[in-house]
């Protein structure tokens, strides 16, 4: 089960919890997430968490095959897709957060690198 690092307070670097994993992709959108956006979220990040990713048609982020999990239901503005990569020795690293604007496309919000360009992207 892959785990995902980062900025766990009090000026340390380590295994984030659930909780801080989710403040600080909320941290990253461009709306207020309401509460039933933050449950979504919380079922993709359990997802990561799990290793339960589906690929995402060849996509690639610095060599790593990019995965994806979504929550919610396509189409509305509660439903949440993270897109994500696994590194070496059980370490994933998000690499982008959207949500489906149909069965096979995704509007992207924030991402990481040069994967994608952001707006809406097709597996």
């Amino acid at each position: 089960m892959p785990d995902i690092h980062g900025d766990i307070g009090g000026g340390k670097f380590g295994v984030m919890s659930s909780d801080q994993i989710l403040d600080w992709l909320c941290g990253k959108l461009p709306h207020i997430p309401s509460s039933r956006y933050k449950s979504n979220m919380q079922s993709c990040i359990n997802d990561v968490m799990n290793g339960r990713g589906k690929d995402t048609a060849g996509r690639t982020h610095q060599g790593d095959q990019i995965l994806h999990t979504s929550a919610g239901k396509n189409g509305q503005s509660d439903g949440c897709t993270l897109f994500y990569v696994k590194r070496d020795h059980g370490v994933a690293k998000i690499v982008g957060i959207g949500e489906h604007a149909s069965s096979t496309t995704y509007d992207v919000y924030w991402y990481d690198g040069n994967w994608c360009s952001g707006g809406r992207i097709s597996l």
